[in-house]
Order: C-alpha cells, then structure tokens, then sequence
C-alpha cells in the first residue's frame, strides 16, 4: 500500500510540473498581440460577415451592459450583427407571475431600440425560440437558422461566421479582429478561451469559493483548451501537408478530445449547417459539437485574444453548473453513438471515434479520482496512516503551483485581481474537494433516474433574480 501511495506521489508531482508548465504555455498564447492585424488601419477590413448569437434565460440584469459591451468593440463592422435569443418559456413565466421588473425579452428590445437608433442601422435582434421545452442549443440553432433575419442584405452562409457568447460575456476588444484573421488563414472554425471572474456574490464564504473556480476554470482553459487546441491544429496540419501513413497514425493515436466552449466558439454558418447545427438529443452540446468536430478532422483554431466571464453567482448555481460539467466528458459514449447516426463512417474513422471515447471518459475519470484520492489523503493524515501527509501536500501543490502563473497575467479591467487571485488560491483545496462532489451527484442523478424509469434532464444554471 505504501509503494501505491508512493507512486501516486511521483504521479502528482509530474503533473504538477507538467500542468505549471502548459498553464504558462498557455498564457503566453493568448496574450501575445494577434498577428496578421494591422491595427492601425481605421476602419479595419473585415472578410466575412460576424453574427454573434446570445442565447439568454433570465438574464435581465446583465443583458443590457453586455450589449453596450457588444456595440462598443463590434459597431465599427458594418457587416456584424447580434442576434440575442430568448426563450418563450421565460416570456410565458413571467407574464404569470407578473413581475413589475421588465423581462429578458422586454429589456433586450428596449436596449436593441437604443443602440439601433444610433447605429443607424439593425445591429441588436430579439429572436424568440417558441417552444417551453427548450435548452441553450435550441435557442442558438433557431438563431442560426434565421440569421438573415439579423442582417438588412443578404447571407451567404460561407461568407458569415456565427460566434457563440453568453448574456454575461466581455470579449477583448480585439476578439473580432483576430477571430476574422483566423478565418482568412485557418480553415472553417475557432474557440476563444475565457478568463473566469467571480461576479456578485450572496455570502462572503461563496465570494472565495467563487474565486477558486474562477482560478481553476482560468486554468483549466490555458492548461487543456489552449494545449489540445494547438495540438490538434498542428496534426490536421502536418498530416495535411505530408499525407503519408505515419503523420496519419501519429494524428490518430495523438489528436486530443477538443472542447468547443458556448462562449467564444465561433464557426463558419455553412460548417455550422453542414455538421447539422449544434447536437439537441445530449444535455452538453458544446460537448458533444467538439466530439464530433474531432471525429471529422475539422481545426478548430485557437483565437489570440480571450473572453472575460462570470463564475455563477451562487453556491447552488455554481454546483449545478459542475455537476452537468461533468456529464461532458462522461457521456463519451452517446456522443460515439451520435457520429456513428450522423454520419457515414470508415471503419478508421469508427476506430478514431472509440479511441477518442476513451480519451473523453479518461477526462471523467481524472475528474472524480483526484478530489476522491485528496480527500482520502486528508482523512489518512488525521488517522495515522503513513505517507498519506505527503500525498496530501503533494496534491495542494498541484492545485496550487500550476495556478500561480495566472498572477503573471496583466490585469484587464474585467477580470481578476491579484488578491482576487491569490484569496482563490487559498481556498481552491476546498473548491477542488467540491469539484469531486459535483461529479459524484452527477452519478447518483444518472443512477436515480434509471432506476425510476426517468430521464434526467440538462440543469439550468440561470442567473439568480435579485428581487427590488
């Protein structure tokens, strides 16, 4: 037993290296200047029309801000438009209980109105998804299947982007210039990363909570997201150029299982339609869209610039949110089983979908085993058991050095401060610790629903109504 857990010692502590290493990697990738811009070019010239699709569900009061945020970076682009969706469910709830605030769909149009008036042009819609069973991924394909209802002149879907961003996103001021780079020179679809930020809080113990996961999902994006992002555009790419049975096999056993994010993932509208929008039968549909993106060899290329995004504003919200977080990778198995329906397959792209399974469900396997092994360490440093202090200090090392190079990042307005950082480097063991919880209740909420003949369905981690 003692050389198990002395194994497991060496493990963390490679990790951790590895992880210090890639989260700084990472960094440095996104805040480079974006290349291919000249940013001294007034107004700059973009290559294909941008409709951004906000999906919301109560999301009165910070839909408004982000717009104005929308208009300010994206205005000068004649030929960008924002489509927010909305959900007829909501609209119906409301008028029910007849709140005397106005609802999403009332305080977008008000604000559309504004900025349209003095924009001159139509650059905010309001489009409604009609049915009250609906999820993200319904709202932001009925956007996108009526984009020409966002523009004055006409769509050609391969000359139009649709980029994904939620109610309470800030993308970089230069997010649109270089997103259009990556699509002059890059192929048919890009990811920006997001900087998690903890927002309004309703306890001050939430308020360092927040912290630690808006530390560990900042991490995590330049640590992971960053990393199989480039890596996998640079296999399709040597693979591509070299078309021999050795770059295809080094691609085959190496490229990553990509996440596609709802917020900052961007793609062509005629790739969008091609691969049949986003999946509606699974409850992680960005999930599900990087799965089958990987499948089809399709680059999705990391965009140089980043997105700054809210943790949610509650204990409550933020544990739903990680529990259908980890039915991502841990339903693997139905995403295999959606290429396999959508698509007519080789047998070395069935083999490509098996093995990328794998890789997802092993995301799922970290995911519940690391808080599971932490806190049997704490347990057994507190009963006596050998070696288990070690193990324990090892994994806060892990948790806590490969997050350190966040304090190395310039500050931009909206996002962390230093000591933000740092009170969330303070309590992150005990984020992580919840983190393995979320994972377990998502297990225990498969397992319930089996047993009484009911399908679980997707959380809704909508934002929490502040009543006046």
């Amino acid at each position: 037993m003692i050389e198990l857990i002395e194994a497991l010692i060496a493990i963390v502590l490679l990790s951790t290296i590895f992880m210090t290493y890639r989260t700084h990697r990472g960094a440095s990738f996104i805040l480079q200047e974006p290349k291919s811009i000249n940013t001294n070019e007034h107004p700059y010239t973009f290559n294909l029309k941008t409709l951004v699709i906000i999906p919301v569900l109560r999301e009165q009061q910070v839909i408004g801000n982000t717009l104005l945020h929308f208009e300010e970076i994206l205005a000068h682009n004649t030929d960008a438009a924002i489509a927010v969706c909305g959900a007829a469910e909501e609209t119906y709830s409301h008028d029910q209980e007849s709140n005397t605030s106005l609802s999403t769909k009332e305080t977008v149009i008000k604000v559309a109105n504004e900025i349209n008036n003095r924009q001159k042009r139509r650059f905010v819609t309001y489009l409604e998804y009609p049915y009250q069973n609906g999820i993200m991924a319904h709202q932001v394909n009925w956007a996108a299947r009526y984009a020409f209802d966002a523009f004055d002149s006409p769509v050609d879907p391969t000359q139009t982007i649709v980029a994904i961003y939620n109610a309470d996103s800030r993308p970089d001021s230069k997010s649109f210039l270089a997103m259009d780079a990556v699509f002059k020179t890059q192929g048919s679809a890009a990811q920006q990363i997001s900087f998690y930020s903890s927002g309004q809080c309703n306890s001050n113990f939430y308020k360092w909570i927040s912290n630690s996961a808006a530390v560990w999902q900042t991490r995590w994006a330049l640590a992971v997201e960053v990393f199989r992002l480039r890596l996998s555009n640079k296999l399709n790419l040597h693979t591509d150029q070299t078309k021999n049975w050795h770059s295809e096999l080094t691609r085959f056993l190496l490229h990553p299982y990509n996440y596609t994010i709802g917020h900052g993932f961007a793609v062509k509208l005629s790739t969008f339609i091609e691969m049949n929008y986003y999946p509606q039968t699974v409850r992680n549909e960005d999930a599900a869209l990087g799965f089958v993106y990987s499948v089809s060899k399709l680059t999705v290329a990391p965009v140089v610039t980043h997105d700054n995004t809210e943790v949610p504003d509650s204990l409550k919200q933020l544990i739903k949110q990680q529990v259908s977080w980890y039915g991502g990778p841990a339903e693997a198995l139905k995403y295999h089983s959606l290429t396999q329906r959508l698509f007519e397959q080789t047998s070395s792209s069935r083999r490509f979908s098996k093995l990328l399974t794998i890789k997802a469900l092993y995301d799922a396997f970290i995911w519940i085993t690391g808080p599971t092994i932490f806190a049997l360490a704490i347990i057994g440093s507190f009963t006596g058991w050998p070696v288990c202090p070690t193990l324990a200090a090892s994994i806060m090392l892990y948790l806590i050095l490969p997050s350190l190079p966040l304090l190395l990042i310039r500050r931009s307005e909206s996002w962390m401060s230093r000591k933000e950082i740092l009170a969330g480097l303070a309590t992150l063991p005990v984020f992580y610790l919840l983190h393995g919880f979320a994972a377990y209740l998502w297990i225990c909420r498969e397992v319930h629903g089996y047993v009484i003949g009911k399908k679980p369905t997707k959380f809704k981690t909508e934002r929490s109504i502040v009543k006046p």
